[in-house]
């Protein structure tokens, strides 16, 4: 049997209402190149997603797997799978008819191991997508550091040379793989080449809020802080709500005085993430609706932190019960 050249992996949980628009996108580019074998695993869903996906069982390996972390479910398909490129799409994700046929040229060279995008957005798309969107995506293919897990190629021999994805993570997996590879020397490549379009970005600031808030409960790892470039703004933007409270407190200060230092306080850390973005996409931001939405996912992130912080002392203070010897033992 011929070795596929690339082969799909495409984690599935509980998303049955974006998965034949996402299937089927990924089967009809599978079928335009020729050579992918596709991999779908369940998490185990109990939408109907399990079931919707019998339908794929003539074209794709249909697996299931309980327990673990999305990593761990990655990680099981690149087990079962034997293609020399590895494409990780999520399955609320469409892609476009010459998606494969792209990543094989892309790494075709030996010049970068991974290669990928940032999700473009559906159409008609709600105000928090298009903002966030306008915020990050780049005009330009470059040279980068993170690629989201949704919508990344490797190449396997990398990829088993770090062990894959850290089954440890709950969530912030994409990031921990991106930089364990340029750590070793490897590079990856962000390129329009590569487009898809995300249909299950948060629709309301609400979801936005929850979906930031789960995303930055990863922020401590063995008990300790991973250090980057996001987790000092979000502790800069922790320390500056503290300072808004106390601010606050003080009844000395008159009020205009008082609400003044509170918002510059509260909108510093936002101003100065919607600066940078614009200076790394080389595009004027939507200035109000930017701000807003940096401001939430500070908010968030750090109501994250938080909760990691609580969860984290609770598990050292059990640690501690359970190692200290009884009285008279």
């Amino acid at each position: 049997m011929t070795r596929p050249s690339i082969s799909a992996i495409v984690p599935i949980y509980n998303k049955v209402a974006f998965l034949r628009a996402s299937l089927g996108s990924i089967c009809a580019a599978a079928r335009r190149h020729g050579n992918v074998e596709l991999v779908f695993v369940d998490h185990q869903s109990t939408d109907g997603s399990w079931e919707l996906l019998q339908e794929y069982a003539s074209v794709a390996r249909i697996h299931r797997l309980s327990g673990g972390t999305i990593s761990g479910v990655r990680n099981f398909g690149v087990r079962h799978s034997s293609g020399a490129l590895l494409s990780f799409i999520d399955c609320d994700c469409v892609v476009p008819p010459s998606h494969f046929v792209e990543i094989e040229r892309v790494l075709s060279t030996r010049d970068f191991v991974g290669a990928g995008r940032e999700y473009d957005i559906p159409a008609a798309p709600h105000w928090t997508e298009r903002t966030w969107y306008r915020l990050h995506a780049l005009e330009r293919d470059n040279e980068c550091e993170f690629i989201n897990g949704g919508n990344l190629a490797v190449r396997r021999e990398a990829f088993e040379a770090i062990g894959g994805f850290d089954e440890s993570l709950g969530t912030g997996e994409d990031s921990d793989i991106c930089k364990r590879l340029c750590v070793g020397g490897q590079r990856l490549l962000e390129t329009h080449r590569l487009n898809v379009i995300h249909l299950g970005n948060p629709k309301s600031v609400r979801a936005f809020f929850r979906k930031q808030l789960w995303h930055g409960s990863g922020i401590l790892y063995d008990g300790s802080m991973r250090f980057d470039k996001a987790t000092v703004m979000i502790l800069a933007h922790g320390a500056a709500t503290i300072a808004a409270l106390m601010i606050g407190a003080m009844g000395s200060i008159p009020p205009l005085v008082r609400i003044a230092i509170i918002a510059a306080l509260l909108l510093a850390v936002p101003l100065a993430t919607v600066t940078y973005r614009a200076l790394e996409t080389r595009r004027v931001p939507e200035p109000l609706s930017s701000m807003a939405l940096y401001f939430v996912f500070y908010l968030a992130r750090v109501a994250a932190l938080v909760l990691a912080l609580g969860t984290a002392v609770r598990r050292h203070a059990r640690a501690r019960i359970i190692a200290t010897p009884r009285a008279g033992a």
